[in-house]
């Protein structure tokens, strides 16, 4: 982790290898608390941890919910065709 000292009103530059750069501001603290300002492009989030994790494990948990639908509908069309073959052999 790196760990850097700003005062208020310093910033701190992240830039991703493609070029896109996001700014993250000082703009106020406490004894408790720091405020910061984050200038980012559009495509890149930006999220407070807690709510991260939350949105983290929803897709985590509808992708299962995706993967478990296909089977789903893999099993009935099998369940399907079998019908249809009984039905054909009678």
């Amino acid at each position: 982790m790196l760990r850097l000292n700003r005062k208020k009103g310093e910033s701190i530059i992240l830039e991703t290898p493609d070029g896109h750069k996001a700014q993250i501001i000082v703009t106020d603290f406490s004894a408790t608390q720091v405020q910061l300002g984050i200038e980012a492009p559009k495509g890149i989030g930006v999220w407070r941890e807690e709510i991260y994790d939350v949105v983290t494990q929803n897709r985590q948990a509808a992708q299962k919910e995706g993967s478990t639908s296909a089977f789903a509908r893999q099993l009935m069309a099998k369940r399907s065709r079998s019908k249809q073959a009984d039905s054909s052999e009678q």
